[in-house]
């Protein structure tokens, strides 16, 4: 009765025609009711497993676009607390069945770095070869990119401690209760320092960034300066580079309204927790039948799933030669990853007498550190061009590769 009144607010048609046929992505919902008949009715697990898993990509789209519309019409604070609490629910309810329902956390700490590795190098990657293909170098805030770098540096430092910690210990089960113990105690420290940041974030005001501050002096001298308004930049420490905040008089006449995009929320954020429960019971039997390693589920298939939503917004903001923008969206979903989600998994498994600690294998280690140097390099350039993003996507390209020849461990932890 509440979906009828709120279609007959802003016309039935036009608020199915906006939430459907936005994007051609879309077309893969028909895979949601597929993958629920396919676990009810006992299909063979990578049925089930692949059919779910196509359906969480068109339902993250959907739930970001529901998001962004309800926390454009709720005002600065609970606009910009919408998008911080939603803006990883994908990765967050995945994390959470593995855990809880099936005690994968190696699977979690995989999926964790590759959440990170899939923002850092493949998204951010075809981003830039995008953008500098039609505009051949593209320039951005350097200053701002600077606290992003600031931020990531420290969330993955947190990731790469209790590691460091556990291989300079002899004794293999004084080396995994340190280094639970130091993993648990960083958590802490880390979330505190996430709520104040929040806390900050919420109590500033939003920002108006202008062309003649957005670029410095080295920037203003290049012969294909970029083109940025004022209204278009979001907060650059925005988490996950959501939009925290539309005025009133910027919401465009395709938007939906209030009502349709919380329920829309609601509906899309129950269908994306019933496939990924269901993909969860599929997963073990995906391994041992469908020759894919976990290290390859973890860090490449799982955090595509999660993360469609911001390859198509980095891709389209840069090809419209918006890179603060697509930096934004990309390097800021990886910090939500390392200075929220990591610790929270650390936190939740603790509350529920599961072992979770920050403990990573060499290949995730070296992994992880190589793409933190290559992005660190480009966020404090200010400026990046096609070959730059090839780079990336390489990077990405050669992690994929080691994955999917990384042996199975055979260890279900608890």
């Amino acid at each position: 009765m509440i979906f009828v009144e709120t279609c007959k607010e802003s016309g039935l048609v036009f608020t199915l025609r906006q939430i459907f046929l936005r994007s051609w992505v879309n077309v893969l919902l028909v895979f949601v009711p597929l993958g629920i008949v396919a676990e009810k009715t006992g299909f063979a697990p990578i049925v089930t497993f692949s059919l779910n898993a196509l359906a969480i990509i068109p339902l993250t789209g959907l739930l970001t676009y529901a998001t962004e519309n309800a926390a454009s019409k709720l005002g600065v604070g609970l606009g910009a607390l919408l998008n911080i609490t939603f803006g990883n629910l994908v990765e967050l309810i995945i994390f959470t069945s593995f855990m809880l329902r099936e005690g994968h956390i190696r699977l979690v700490l995989a999926s964790l770095l590759g959440s990170i590795f899939v923002n850092l190098l493949f998204i951010l990657g075809i981003a830039i070869m995008s953008g500098g293909y039609r505009h051949r170098e593209q320039l951005y805030n350097r200053k701002a990119t600077q606290m992003l770098a600031c931020f990531m540096n420290m969330g993955v430092l947190c990731l790469l401690i209790p590691t460091s910690l556990h291989a300079c210990i002899k004794k293999v089960k004084q080396a995994d209760h340190l280094t639970l113990k130091f993993s648990r105690g960083i958590s802490v420290v880390v979330l505190l320092v996430y709520a104040v940041y929040i806390h900050v974030l919420l109590k500033s005001p939003p920002q108006q960034i202008s062309n003649k501050t957005l670029f410095d002096h080295e920037a203003q001298t290049s012969t294909r300066p970029s083109k940025v308004d004022a209204d278009e930049v979001r907060p650059i420490y925005t988490p996950n580079g959501g939009i925290s905040y539309t005025p009133p008089e910027q919401i465009t006449e395709t938007s939906i309204s209030k009502r349709s995009s919380i329920i829309l929320l609601v509906i899309s954020a129950g269908f994306i927790s019933v496939c990924a429960e269901f993909l969860v019971d599929s997963i073990e039997h995906v391994v041992a039948n469908a020759r894919l390693t976990e290290a390859f589920l973890g860090l490449i298939i799982l955090p595509l799933l999660g993360n469609t939503a911001e390859l198509g917004t980095a891709v389209t903001v840069a090809i419209k030669n918006k890179m603060d923008l697509a930096i934004n969206v990309t390097v800021g979903s990886a910090i939500q990853i390392t200075l929220f989600m990591a610790p929270a998994m650390v936190a939740l498994g603790w509350a529920t007498g599961k072992d979770m600690s920050l403990e990573f294998d060499m290949f995730q280690t070296v992994a992880l550190l190589i793409t933190l140097v290559m992005v660190n390099f480009m966020l404090l350039s200010g400026r990046c061009n096609c070959l730059f993003g090839l780079l990336l996507f390489a990077c990405y390209v050669i992690i994929g590769i080691g994955a999917y020849d990384f042996p199975n461990q055979h260890k279900k932890d608890g």
